[in-house]
């Protein structure tokens, strides 16, 4: 009976010792791989091998040993030896774990060849933790090199052997610690745990310079032919091409070893991405890169031409001494400068395409070229860096013009004489401090376009002019007091100033109140222009805050409105504001930009851009040929009567053309910044034609109203009321007419501001309490008869601040932390309180 105990507690012992070395055997998962497998030369081929643990993250893979055997198809390296190597210095394996050993290549097995490595071993607590991170921890970078060149459209057909072989086959093994012991794992080759990812390219089926030659002559590549522009070349280390009789193509071009050009006019089109190692050098030839360029070696254009010409954004890098002669910008979705360039002949920006100075680059240039024609538009260079201008050298700025028509232009370059003008047509500008006939002044003879100054030019035939004379205008700019001025008798305040950057100009930075550089300017501009049926309209656009405004859009058929983006060359109409004499206007680099030129509209005109969410009604009234616009929109900041955010309205001064305005105070304006919707019980629509006929009025635009608002049209002489909805029209027959009273806008809604325990209800109905867009707690008042006091608590009753009231609108100037405040006001011994939550 003991002995039979015995036995059986042996049989346990052994079973749970078996069964433990079972579930040490399977407690971890992982993933062995080989990747990246490319050709670097039409005899070597390389790759990594990558393992990854996949087991649960409490789970910790401590690497024990770890042996290859895989398998690479012979025929590969047919006619010659393979040669194989591994280079661990980017090994992720403990330096003590990483293979010492040369492998071996010895064992042919029928159509294949074995390779062989193996690994130290190590002891617990000493191996590598894989990584649980895809890829994984990288074992080892491999080498296959044929002492010939591979077979075209041979294929390395490589494959690990599984851990459990017969001889000759060697296995691949791995084991892990578990518990201080080292524990075999097994490998299943296949999509399983141990294989090859992705496809594995067939060899030499692309160009591969196989010695030194003529990139056009087919010996020169493996492939025996010319790479076409279909092609990914590649150019090995100690290999050299030269472009020595006509030009070249290919898709994508990595150089390990040399490309040049020869003396001539050949080209190189590279059509996708460049990765230079070791050294593309021009010659006196053009290289045209539509791709990325990457890679430790240099690009030498000291004497040729580099032109980047991609349709994605692109970055000029590896320059050999940055330094180049030609650089051709011909790439409309922008370029950016590297932080040191000289370019020591011509830089070119062709028409519509974008250059960027970043900022902390400089760059020096000789002569420029800015180009322009009728399809793409002008070339734009906006420099946000220091761009020095070499002695000696020549600026021009094109700008395609065409007859028929006036043109509102500006110079962006200094001292370009108007003689570009007067010698092809006809050129004006203007004096608002004159009166009568004298307010345009007729520019003849000699002299020079004054900077900032807008100007308007009619052409005797369609094509370019070319500013030319001086260094392109750049920095700080500023439009003195002496020349924006408020004294005229006609078009009172009103001063034509021109954009005077190669770049497009921000009007919402050149006026927002942080840029001190500009007093006594209204926020609005305007633009003089033809509309869809050749009538010369005024476009308008105003700054309303925070880098954003509104726009009319009579110019684009009453489709999409302006922005604050006045494109390069563009004069406009700005105004002194009522009250003062004079004023100015400061420009400087942080107001430029790009804009897509590829949009007929962006150019000396503009299209639109989104702007911050506020209630805004846009109104269109037509005839049928032409068409006019009305904005009415409302911002806590604003008051009812005329300010800083209302847009006066410029007559169009043509019978033809209907036009509808709204009122702030006595004055007309065409855009009306109103305070709240709720203060709005009727508003006056302005109409005015010059002829009988039938018109239409539709609301082409109603954003971020309540959902109970209706929008009403009321039209006083038939005693109708037409509510605006998108689609609808309202159409009426008008005699010629100037009328402030026919139309009325009502605003109708059922939302009522509530406050928390008020203790009057008109208190809740005449103080309005929010945050405002810049996040600062705002008390809005209807009127300002008497002042308060404003307290603000935290959540639990704490007071934090308290203010007294500043007339209509009060901003509590104290930072708050993100969280829910209670802000009270006390006015003529009445109470209202409302939550406030800052985010």
């Amino acid at each position: 009976m003991k002995k039979l105990l015995a036995k059986t507690t042996r049989a346990i012992a052994l079973i749970l010792m078996l069964l433990t070395f079972s579930g040490l055997h399977a407690q971890n998962t992982f993933t062995l791989t080989i990747q990246n497998i490319h050709q670097t030369s039409d005899r070597v081929l390389e790759f990594d091998f990558y393992l990854l643990d996949t087991d649960i993250p409490s789970k910790t893979f401590e690497l024990a040993s770890l042996q290859f055997g895989f398998m690479v198809n012979s025929s590969i390296y047919a006619g010659g030896t393979l040669g194989v190597s591994d280079v661990d210095t980017s090994s992720g394996l403990v330096v003590a774990q990483r293979c010492t050993a040369n492998p071996n290549d010895n064992t042919i097995i029928g159509s294949q060849t074995e390779v062989k490595l193996i690994f130290p071993l190590l002891t617990a607590g000493q191996g590598t933790i894989i990584s649980k991170v895809s890829p994984g921890t990288l074992l080892t970078h491999f080498i296959l090199t044929s002492s010939v060149p591979f077979p075209v459209n041979s294929n390395p057909g490589i494959a690990f052997n599984p851990s459990v072989v017969t001889n000759p086959y060697y296995g691949t093994k791995l084991a892990q610690f578990v518990a201080g012991i080292s524990t075999p794992l097994d490998v299943n080759i296949g999509t399983t745990n141990a294989f090859v990812q992705g496809t594995q390219p067939n060899l030499n089926t692309t160009p591969i310079a196989v010695s030194n030659g003529d990139w056009n002559t087919p010996s020169t590549w493996v492939t025996n032919l010319v790479p076409t522009i279909t092609d990914d070349v590649l150019i090995p280390s100690g290999v050299t091409v030269t472009i020595n009789s006509a030009a070249a193509n290919c898709k994508t071009l990595n150089v390990a070893g040399a490309l040049t050009s020869t003396a001539g006019i050949n080209t190189l089109t590279v059509n996708g991405d460049v990765t230079v190692t070791g050294n593309l050098s021009t010659g006196a030839n053009t290289f045209v890169l539509n791709g990325s360029t990457t890679g430790a070696g240099t690009i030498d254009a000291t004497s040729g031409t580099l032109v980047y010409g991609g349709t994605a954004a692109q970055t000029i890098s590896n320059i050999a001494t940055n330094t180049l002669n030609n650089l051709v910008i011909a790439n409309n979705a922008g370029v950016t400068l590297p932080t040191t360039l000289t370019v020591s002949s011509l830089l070119t920006i062709n028409a519509g395409a974008k250059l960027t100075n970043p900022t902390g680059a400089t760059l020096t240039i000789k002569n420029v070229n800015i180009n322009s024609d009728n399809t793409n538009g002008t070339g734009t260079f906006v420099d946000n860096g220091t761009t020095v201008n070499t002695v000696g050298g020549t600026t021009n700025v094109q700008q395609y013009l065409t007859t028929g028509r006036n043109w509102y232009i500006s110079s962006p370059v200094a001292s370009a004489p108007t003689s570009i003008v007067t010698g092809a047509g006809s050129l004006w500008n203007y004096t608002e401090a004159n009166s009568g006939t004298l307010l345009w002044n007729v520019i003849s003879g000699s002299g020079n376009f004054g900077v900032t100054r807008g100007y308007v030019a009619n052409m005797t035939a369609n094509g370019n002019i070319n500013f030319t004379g001086g260094t392109l205008n750049t920095g700080a700019l500023t439009i003195l007091s002496s020349t924006l001025t408020r004294t005229g008798t006609v078009s009172t305040g009103f001063n034509l100033v021109g954009n005077p950057y190669p770049s497009y100009l921000n009007w919402a930075s050149a006026v927002a109140t942080t840029n001190t550089g500009t007093t006594n300017m209204e926020p609005t501009m305007w633009y003089r222009t033809k509309n869809p049926s050749a009538t010369y309209v005024f476009d308008t656009f105003i700054a309303t805050g925070s880098g954003s405004g509104i726009g009319t859009t009579n110019f684009s058929g009453g489709t999409t409105a302006v922005t604050g983006y006045i494109p390069p060359m563009q004069a406009f109409w700005t105004r002194v504001a009522s009250g003062q004499t004079s004023g100015t206007l400061a420009f400087d680099n942080t107001m430029r930009a790009h804009q897509d030129q590829s949009i007929s509209t962006n150019r000396l005109k503009v299209a639109s851009v989104s702007t911050v969410a506020q209630q805004l009604l846009r109104l269109q009234v037509s005839n049928g040929i032409n068409s006019d616009e009305a904005i009415v929109y409302f911002n806590p900041n604003a008051s009812n009567g005329f300010d800083r955010f209302d847009a006066e309205k410029m007559s169009n001064d043509n019978a033809k053309i209907p036009e509808i305005y709204t009122f702030a105070g006595n004055e007309k304006v065409v855009i009306n910044g109103l305070n709240n919707v709720s203060y709005i019980e009727e508003l006056p629509l302005g109409f005015t034609t010059g002829e009988n006929n039938t018109f239409t009025i539709k609301a082409t635009e109603i954003s971020d109203f309540d959902l109970d608002t209706k929008i009403i049209l009321k039209d006083n002489q038939l005693g109708t009321e037409n509510e605006l909805k998108i689609g609808n029209n309202y159409s009426f027959i008008s005699e010629k007419v100037s009328t402030s009273t026919r139309f009325t806008i009502v605003f109708k809604s059922n939302s009522v501001t509530t406050g928390i325990g008020n203790t009057a209800a008109t208190a809740s109905e005449s103080i309005f309490i929010y945050k405002n867009q810049d996040g600062q707690i705002t008390i809005n008042r209807k009127d300002a008869i008497g002042e308060g006091n404003v307290t603000v608590c935290n959540a639990i009753g704490q007071v934090l601040t308290n203010v007294t009231t500043t007339g209509t609108v009060t901003v509590v100037e104290k930072k708050f932390i993100p969280g829910v405040y209670l802000v009270k006001v006390t006015l003529a011994g009445k109470n209202i309180t409302k939550k406030v939550i800052i985010n």
